[in-house]
């Protein structure tokens, strides 16, 4: 939703700065992973959205791919080793965990094209990479491919350091539009009390589930709504394909000092993202940013890592490696005797079987890992996308006030959703949010669903509508429109979207970065506008700079003098 908001703004040539559907309105551009900037922005001026959102989420493991075989082919590998290491990178578990989200994987994509600059000096292609990447819309993600990218080139390549550090110093003013509204935006946001690691059981991978880098599915999986696993699927999937885990074992055998390095980050990620005492040091001491970021998502570097291996590994067969794998397997047959063994044993086999025929084993490796991908990311008819319903043209008609609707059922409208419908909801869901927003509704967590109609603050905030499959029996809450099991209550309650004490207010237009109402008073008087206050929204009084004064409730207020004046809100970048 974020993206088709993105995209409708940019084409009405408009910056998208501000979203009013969620929260009682909330940054836009400073949401970090709505990515206002990315350059690949530009698939989104297309006329279908669903066209658009499909060529977007599957442009990235094609790039992936090309990235990933040109940076192994400058590694010296054969163009078969470094095909088949491409595959590993682009249809690893965290790519495919990730890739329906779309920016984790825009993210990472660029790490293989920033190392193969660093190695051929490509200041340029350097400098194009890391702002995308950047851009792309996921700062954790982005800060792991940073780090791990200047420890790769301080090890390839010191003396070339200073060059790389004055780029870097180019990329931070570049990078300056996302990022000061987006720190401003962290900075009253309630992320440091939204994330605590020791509340979340699935906050580092399990011991246990280290079994999915052998099978992927050993604890169900979602999509066929079987999972028993701790937490989330998505986060502790470092599956890179029976026959991709079976040729980084044979890496290790090699003797080159690219190898250890890749197989040192490899295991350095590991020891960061298990329940370590060494992982868990940078939480108790609180690190900013750091602290509240999952670090699960260090399966990003970890099977970057491993696909390169896995190439080299490849490229030279180790034959220990048979007597390896058939004593593990034989060992997890023993410890955990399993249907979801089968499968990752036939492929264990057939790679066996195999080993001398490169194609064979690419092909091997593309059932393996499409089959993995297809399964846990199933398509579906373009036509479900954001569907019109009678209730949504319902809301559409009667919300035309600027007035809000809410939902006490999540299958109703999913958080943001409306925002495609252009509809205004004080329901939402974004990793960002205004500390002030989650205090007012009674909120806690990233996904703010508030369930009580009755309190006096959604009169305030405008909310028009109820949306629930229960019934309202109270006379201040008539059944306005029903759709099948979906009852729309309207709230009798409600109180106007802009009000003067002592006057009138008319909302004369209202877009996302602009507000322009029309007072009316016998005296000097407060008009309060039911958006969330945020410092970088300004006011004018007939065109008059005025002050904004958050209300208790932290909405926008200013002091308008007696008689007729027109008042316009307008958002500024910072």
């Amino acid at each position: 939703p974020w993206k088709e908001l993105v995209a409708g703004l940019l084409k009405n040539f408009q910056l998208p700065l501000w979203n009013p559907y969620n929260f009682a309105g909330t940054p836009l551009l400073a949401n970090i992973q709505s990515s206002v900037f990315y350059p690949l922005n530009l698939i989104f001026l297309l006329p279908s959205f669903p066209l658009a959102w499909s060529i977007y989420i599957l442009i990235a493991p094609v790039l992936s791919t090309v990235f990933m075989f040109l940076y192994l082919r400058n590694l010296n590998l054969q163009k078969i080793p470094a095909v088949f290491g491409a595959i590993v990178f682009a249809l690893c578990g965290f790519n495919i965990a990730w890739l329906e989200n779309g920016v984790l994987t825009h993210t990472l994509l660029w790490l293989p094209l920033i190392l193969l600059s660093i190695d051929r000096k490509k200041y340029l292609v350097y400098l194009i990479a890391i702002l995308s990447s950047f851009f792309a819309g996921h700062w954790q993600t982005f800060l792991y491919v940073f780090i791990f990218s200047h420890i790769y080139l301080i090890f390839r390549n010191i003396r070339s350091l200073p060059k790389f550090l004055i780029l870097d110093s180019i990329f931070l003013i570049l990078s300056l539009p996302q990022l000061l509204p987006s720190l401003q935006f962290i900075s009253l946001s309630a992320r440091n009390t939204d994330q605590m690691w020791t509340n979340v059981a699935g906050w580092f991978i399990p011991w246990q589930n280290l079994i999915q880098f052998i099978s992927p599915d050993f604890f169900g999986n979602p999509s066929t709504l079987n999972y028993t696993g701790i937490f989330s699927y998505q986060e502790f999937i470092g599956y890179i394909g029976v026959p991709g885990i079976i040729f980084v074992a044979s890496a290790l055998f090699i003797k080159r000092k690219i190898i250890w390095f890749f197989a040192g980050a490899a295991i350095i990620g590991l020891l960061f993202a298990l329940p370590t005492p060494l992982a868990k040091l940078p939480f108790i001491l609180n690190l900013p940013f750091i602290s509240s970021s999952m670090p699960t998502r260090l399966l990003s570097i970890i099977g970057f890592c491993l696909a390169v291996l896995a190439a080299f590994g490849f490229q030279k067969i180790n034959k220990k490696i048979t007597a390896v794998f058939v004593i593990s397997f034989a060992l997890l047959w023993l410890l955990f005797p399993t249907k979801y063994l089968i499968l990752p044993t036939a492929l264990l086999v057939a790679t066996l079987v195999i080993k001398k025929y490169p194609w064979l084993l690419v092909l091997l490796l593309i059932f393996d890992l499409g089959r993995f991908a297809v399964k846990f990311l199933p398509f579906s008819d373009s036509k479900y996308l954001y569907p019109d319903t009678k209730v949504t043209k319902f809301l559409q008609e009667n919300t035309k006030d600027y007035t809000r609707f809410m939902t006490l059922n999540d299958e109703i409208f999913p958080p943001n959703f409306n925002i495609v419908y252009r509809l205004q909801s004080i329901n939402g869901y974004d990793p960002l949010y205004l500390k002030s927003y989650s205090d007012l509704v009674g909120g806690g967590n990233r996904i703010i669903v508030p369930k009580d109609y009755k309190n006096p603050i959604i009169n305030l905030l405008g909310v028009k509508y109820i949306l629930t499959f229960e019934n309202i029996n109270d006379p201040n809450y008539p059944l306005a429109f029903q759709e099948g099991k979906t009852k729309v209550f309207e709230n009798k309650k409600v109180q106007p979207r802009a009000f003067v004490e002592n006057g009138t207010a008319k909302i004369i237009s209202y877009t996302e970065n602009k507000v322009i109402i029309k007072t009316e008073s016998t005296s000097p008087a407060i008009l309060t506008l039911t958006d969330m206050y945020y410092p970088t929204w300004k006011a004018y009084i007939d065109d008059i700079p005025t002050k904004i004064t958050p209300t208790p409730e932290n909405l926008r207020s200013i002091l308008v003098p007696a008689g007729i004046h027109e008042i316009i809100f307008e958002i500024r970048i910072l």
